[in-house]
């Protein structure tokens, strides 16, 4: 029984990771396209689509190369120093 609330723990922290990182992806996203280019540039809704889900795919690319890095803690302080919080950094899930 002991394994089965394991495996119940550990999913639903994979989930709770899984669903915070979405969300800054799709937040990022959105802000950097209509607070940022749409400003620059002026778009239609569908080029605003096409640009945040470019950024998405890009921002999610250099969280997947920065998490492969060796795993060296001063690159991982002054990325999250970088960025403010430890939320925003990808290398926060080599820990699991």
């Amino acid at each position: 029984m002991r394994r089965h609330k394991k495996g119940i723990v550990t999913a639903g922290l994979l989930s709770v990771i899984m669903s915070t990182a979405g969300s800054w992806l799709n937040n990022t996203s959105m802000l950097v396209t209509h607070d940022i280019v749409k400003k620059l540039i002026p778009l239609t809704e569908k080029q605003a689509i096409t640009i945040a889900r470019l950024y998405t795919f890009g921002v999610a690319g250099l969280a997947v190369l920065l998490s492969l890095l060796k795993r060296n803690n001063g690159i991982r302080m002054a990325i999250q120093q970088f960025l403010g919080s430890p939320y925003y950094s990808p290398s926060y899930l080599l820990d699991f």
